[in-house]
This record gives structure tokens, C-alpha cells and sequence, in this order.
């Protein structure tokens, strides 16, 4: 039985490292779909969280705002598997009502081009927002 042991030993390390693979790819799958990143000349009132919509329909939703080129916001969203962009994809910022400070959302109208791939970037040329009035 001694001679054993570490052979024992080894199968159940390889064990518990092949579960613990396995329960990473699985919950990296759950996730699905594909990052897709915009940059707006501001964005102001999108919180993380906030859905993307196309047609209406929520197609995923805003992970990261940060500082783009030329001090913009650098919007990175989560895009669901079944919803995919394409090439001239316009990301518009809109808002919910015209009272809520924290209540916008992205639209993406759907371009006609060749799909986007995962961590594609959308640039100023195809973002919009609304106007803000002080």
C-alpha cells in the first residue's frame, strides 16, 4: 500500500485540478455571448449595469466605463450570443425619460457590414448621445 500512496495521491490532484478547469470553462460558458467596446464624447448617467438594447430588445449590457483616447468614455459591453453587429453599427446612448439623471441605456442599430468580432471597437464616428442643456 505504501508504494501506492503517491500514485494515489497524484490521480486525486489531477482529479481536483481537472474539476476545477472544468468549473471555470463551464461558468466562462454560462456567460456567453462577446464584448463589444464604444466610445462616446461623454456618458453621462450610464451606469455599469445598464442594459444594450437593439429594437427594443435587450441584447446585453454595460460591464466598464473608463477614459478613451482623448479623454472620452470608453464604454465596454457584454453582448449576448445571439445578437451580432456588424460592420457601420451605430451605438446610441439614449435616455429612459427626460427626468432620470441615471437611467440611460445603449442602442445599437445593426450595421450592414461583416460581423464584428469579440472585443471589436465601435468608434466616434458611429456613437451618438443626447444633447445636454444646463
Amino acid at each position: 500500500m505504501g508504494a501506492s500512496s503517491p500514485a494515489v495521491r497524484a490521480a486525486a490532484v489531477l482529479a481536483l485540478v481537472a474539476a476545477a478547469l472544468a468549473v471555470i470553462l463551464v461558468g466562462t460558458r454560462a456567460r456567453g455571448g462577446y464584448e463589444v467596446t464604444a466610445l462616446f464624447e461623454q456618458a453621462y448617467g450610464l451606469p455599469v449595469g445598464a442594459n444594450v438594447q437593439a429594437g427594443g430588445q435587450k441584447v446585453g449590457e454595460v460591464e466598464e466605463i473608463g477614459l478613451g483616447s482623448g479623454d472620452r468614455a470608453l464604454v465596454r459591453m457584454r453582448i449576448d450570443g445571439d445578437f451580432r453587429p456588424r460592420r457601420g453599427t451605430i451605438a446610441d446612448l439614449r435616455q429612459l425619460s427626460n427626468s432620470g439623471e441615471l437611467s440611460r441605456f445603449v442602442e445599437l442599430t445593426r450595421g450592414d457590414g461583416p460581423e464584428l468580432p469579440d472585443g471589436a471597437r465601435i468608434g466616434l464616428a458611429h456613437t451618438d448621445q443626447p444633447v445636454e442643456l444646463d
